[in-house]
């Protein structure tokens, strides 16, 4: 009887032990269909990733000869890896792991520094002085502006610069360890271009500094702790700085700025936590309240002068308060010296002497962290547009131009690895390849002028 029972037991252990495999088993199954069907039908609402995806591949279509060449399957494997179901939620769920594990940005622009304040990459490197190129190159372009501000300046306009603050440089004490380095024999554009204005007479306003000299007694933060670009109340001042500037130069009375109702918010508007956002991570990091205030703007019986700006992204909170047409009359804005606001037209489609013959102030906003770019090339195509001769028969300044473009040039992934395959196709070192295609285009450019 016992023996009897004792078989019964071990059989019955067995079984669940096979019961429990199939159950095991059939999960994993399920697990691995999971997303397959998910991919196909969508039956989980699954939301965005935020930040900048560059490549969206497209769907193979399956044919005798894209199968053949291969094309089919490496396309496929492209799409589905871009495409597969919970794809989002995987990477969230991956980014927020390496975040609260190791303090590790997935995001290749963003550094994560202490108590959860995010740099852009861009800002470091300019801390750091990892883009300075080079005193001469410096020396070459502040002579550049020099001459291109004395001769609009006998057109009756006026030239200047804006420097928009580092947040690297502002809240360099939370920056990671591995960036709190002894600065002694550290060189940065930032540094040199602000000295060279002055030592050249050069219209400039350097809000970088002036920032860091208000940053024990503001009244309001003036950076977010998770975005990259300034507050409301750092875009305020420099609102009313830039139009205090520009009624002292032209000795005008512009419209009136001011703002009320300030009003401090635990959640981020707008691009007040751009970083944040692009690391897509699962949970929202601890900051401080932000200031959001009400903006007014009376133009009533005011100037309003013509104006040309060129400059990135900071200028967008002054454009979006409708600066352009409240403080300027219909000023224009060219993005990067690339795009114009708000047409979206070409700036290399522009006739430039039609551009700039009524503008009465022409100014560039240059963020601190791009000053390795200062222009964004509108100096060079204002300075080939009054002096082509004489860049052309200058080769020490063509040199510079040429070395210049080359730093620039680097920065283009598609034309480096253009570049890279033409040299090695052609057996020549890649530095020549990249020197001559650099002054080929320049001196076309040059010489249609």
């Amino acid at each position: 009887m016992i023996l009897q029972e004792t078989k019964v037991c071990i059989v019955n252990r067995m079984k669940f032990k096979q019961d429990i495999s199939k159950v095991l088993f059939c999960s994993i199954l399920v697990l691995l269909f999971v997303p397959m069907i998910q991919e196909e039908y969508h039956w989980v609402k699954v939301g965005k990733l935020d930040g900048y995806d560059p490549h969206v591949p497209q769907d193979s279509a399956l044919t005798a000869s894209t199968w053949l060449t291969g094309t089919y399957q490496v396309a496929k494997e492209q799409y589905r890896e871009r495409f597969f179901g919970f794809r989002n939620w995987a990477i969230r769920i991956n980014n927020q792991a390496k975040y609260s594990l190791y303090r590790r940005s997935e995001a290749d622009n963003i550094v994560v520094g202490k108590n959860n304040y995010l740099y852009g990459v861009d800002y470091v490197e300019a801390y750091m002085g990892n883009d300075f190129v080079g005193e001469d190159v410096i020396e070459a372009k502040l002579q550049r502006f020099k001459e291109l501000q004395d001769t609009l300046s006998e057109l009756g306009k006026h030239l200047f610069i804006i420097v928009t603050p580092n947040k690297a440089d502002y809240f360099a004490e939370y920056l990671p360890n591995e960036n709190q380095t002894n600065r002694v024999g550290i060189k940065t554009n930032y540094d040199y271009y602000v000295k060279g204005f002055k030592t050249h007479g050069i219209n400039h306003i350097d809000m970088n500094q002036w920032f860091l000299d208000l940053k024990p007694t503001a009244q309001y933060p003036l950076f977010p702790q998770t975005g990259i670009h300034l507050t409301d109340y750092g875009s305020i001042l420099f609102t009313d700085t830039l139009i205090g500037y520009v009624e002292r130069v032209l000795d005008k009375d512009l419209p009136d700025f001011s703002w009320s109702d300030m009003k401090l918010s635990g959640e981020a508007r707008d691009a007040d936590n751009d970083a944040e956002r692009a690391l897509n991570l699962l949970f929202k990091l601890p900051y401080y309240d932000l200031p959001y205030p009400s903006i007014h703007i009376d133009d009533t019986n005011k100037y309003k002068p013509k104006s040309l700006t060129i400059g990135d992204s900071f200028y967008w909170t002054f454009v979006h308060w409708k600066g352009l047409i409240k403080v300027f009359d219909n000023g224009d804005f060219w993005y990067y010296n690339r795009e114009v606001h708000p047409t979206r037209q070409a700036v290399s489609s522009l006739n430039l002497e039609e551009e700039i013959k009524d503008k009465e102030v022409i100014f560039i906003i240059n963020s601190a962290f791009n000053l390795w770019r200062l222009g964004f090339g509108f100096d060079l195509d204002l300075y080939k547009h009054f002096f082509p001769k004489k860049v052309l028969e200058d080769k020490a300044l063509l040199e510079i131009l040429i070395q210049e473009r080359m730093i620039t040039a680097r920065k283009d992934k598609k034309w480096m690895a253009l570049l890279e395959e033409r040299a090695t196709n052609a057996g020549v070192p890649f530095e020549k390849m990249l020197y001559d295609n650099v002054a080929y285009v320049i001196k076309q450019k040059l010489q249609k002028q």
